[in-house]
């Protein structure tokens, strides 16, 4: 079983590299205007695009935030967190960004090509795992999927 994890994984990080990733700009909390490739490149990077008023973001959100493998895997500095809302209502985001842990990055993009990017936002929460290039890695199925990658 494990070997074929690792070699699903194997499949997918080429099919990556085919692919590639999008950059794209998020305002953080703050106001401030950032791309995905000025995150720091030496972790990698779980990217989480959510909606604010779907029930299993909420879930996923709250199973990652109360995660002892993510938490650990972000203090031996492997791994950081972006999370992006891909809806337009502000109040709503901010409110579920204060539910967030600090050390997480929390962005909003109303960018229109997001929509109809690279990444498959066809149904929420979309999360993916991220090299240190910031180039996609593998989509992730769900919170306990990424909790097992991060393990290994």
């Amino acid at each position: 079983m494990r070997n074929e994890r690792w070699l699903l994984l194997l499949v997918l990080c080429l099919w990556a590299v085919m692919v590639g990733a999008q950059d794209f700009t998020f305002i953080t909390t703050n106001g401030v205007a950032k791309r995905v490739a000025e995150l720091p490149d030496d972790r990698l990077t779980v990217l989480v695009f959510f909606d604010p008023d779907c029930t299993t973001c909420r879930q996923e959100l709250f199973q990652m935030r109360h995660s002892a493998v993510l938490q650990e895997a972000a203090e031996q500095g492997r791994v950081q967190v972006l999370t992006v809302c891909t809806e337009e209502d502000q109040e709503a985001w901010l409110k579920m960004c204060e539910e967030m842990p600090a050390w997480w990055t929390k962005g909003i993009s109303t960018e229109e090509p997001l929509k109809v990017s690279a990444y498959d936002l066809s149904s929420l929460p979309a999360i993916y795992l991220l090299d240190n290039d910031k180039q996609v890695l593998l989509r992730v199925r769900d919170y306990a999927q990424l909790c097992e990658l991060l393990s290994e």
